[in-house]
Parts: C-alpha cells; structure tokens; sequence
C-alpha cells in the first residue's frame, strides 16, 4: 500500500489524504466567508454613519431653477411694497411687477408655440402677448383689481416714486399675489421706469 507524507510529518493512506485536502478546502472556505461578511457589516456600519451625517441633495429641473429664481427675485423686492389702499371704485394704491415673451418671464403662463417653433404667450382677451404694447394683467387676490380694472378697461397709471404716468389697456388676469395690482409689459414698466417689482403705484380707471 502506497502510504503518502502530510504536512505535520505523518503518513496516511491516497483515500485519507483526498479527506484531508476536502476538509482543509472547507475550512478554507468557511474562513473566506466569515472575512467577507465581517468586511460587509462594517462597510455598511461606516456608510450608515456618514449617511446619518450628510445633507439631502435636491436636484432641481432646469425649470424649476428658473421658477424658484425667480419668485426669491420678486420676494426679496417686494418686501417694502405699499399695501392694497382702496380710495374708491376707480383708485387703488400697491405693487406692480412686469412679466415678458421670454422663456422664463411668464412662469404663470400656459406657453404656445407656432409653427416655426416660436415661443409665445396668449392673453386672457384672446390676443398674443407683445413686449412694446401698453398692457397690464390686473390681479387676484387680497385687493383683488380685477373687480375694479376688469380685462377690456383702460386705466393710468402712476409711479409714485418718480411721478411718472403711462395710460394702459386691461388685458390679462395674474393669478394670486397680495399687494400687487397689476402685471405691466416691458413696454408699460419702461414708461414708468420701473424695476422688476414697481412698489407703490396709484392706478385710476379710466374707462
């Protein structure tokens, strides 16, 4: 019988050394897999400590950026805006803001587009909104001006800061916003050189 040396010097027969190669790949094994859980249960420990630690991170559409732009803009400039002043049915005091054609100047608007791809807005009286015309939205909300200017009334308006007067035609609706009265066009805030939020302006009815 042909007897075969181990590695602590004794001698075993071909059958018991193919037991003893089988026991030492289980131990092996068995060794590979405890190293491999322990390397798992304390990654995952450090990761649950540097999670519990980190700030949520909100990825924001490149819409969204322009929305949330641009209502901090309006709200860190309306801060100081007069309050609604009711003086009769023909004469309110308060804010005004612009709005334009451009892609993020109109975030309440519903957006169209023609034929050739090009982006514009259409007005609550049916007509497309032009940057250079002298036109308004009145507004909702608290001071509601929409009751005193509805769409199709022509109004003048003063820029209390600088005495300057434009005479613009109702023919939009803004949606909720209190202390602000009207939205003006580009054309309509140009003439009273007004800023992105006009903060005390007189609006009278004219017809």
């Amino acid at each position: 019988m042909e007897l075969y040396s181990l590695p602590d010097g004794e001698y075993c027969t071909e059958l018991e050394l193919v037991e003893y190669k089988r026991e030492l790949m289980f131990k092996n094994v068995k060794h590979i897999v405890s190293v491999g859980f322990l390397i798992t249960f304390f990654s995952l420990a450090l990761w649950g400590s540097i999670e519990k630690d980190r700030k949520p991170v909100i990825f924001l559409s490149p819409l969204d950026k322009v929305a949330t732009e641009a209502l901090a803009m309006e709200s860190t400039k309306s801060a100081d805006i007069v309050p609604v002043e009711y003086v009769n049915n023909n004469t309110l005091y308060g804010g005004a803001t612009w709005y334009g054609t451009g892609e993020d100047e109109c975030i309440e608007c519903g957006k169209h587009y023609d034929e050739n791809g090009k982006l514009f807005y259409r007005m609550a009286n049916g007509q497309i909104l032009d940057d250079k015309a002298h036109t308004v939205a009145c507004r909702m909300g608290k001071g509601n001006s929409c009751d005193q200017f509805p769409v199709g009334s022509t109004v003048e308006i003063e820029n209390l800061d600088n005495n300057m007067v434009v005479i613009a035609k109702v023919t939009d609706v803004g949606g909720l916003r209190d202390g602000i009265l009207l939205d003006l066009t580009k054309g309509t805030r140009d003439a009273l050189n007004g800023d992105r939020t006009l903060k005390n302006i007189k609006v009278t009815k004219i017809k």
